[in-house]
């Protein structure tokens, strides 16, 4: 698809291999956006394996 389609990707596989603790971090210093409500605890429920 594109350089939108890479970088969803790259961030899922980062997301995917943070710890549990590096992900409460890092959400709490990056809050979703509304429209994204759900889209960090989607990648943590299905990471890439």
């Amino acid at each position: 698809m594109g350089d939108g389609e890479d970088t969803y990707n790259d961030f899922y596989k980062w997301f995917s291999r943070l710890t549990a603790a590096e992900r409460v971090e890092f959400v709490r210093a990056n809050p979703e956006p509304e429209g994204w409500v759900g889209f960090y605890e989607m990648i943590a429920d299905h990471p890439w394996l």
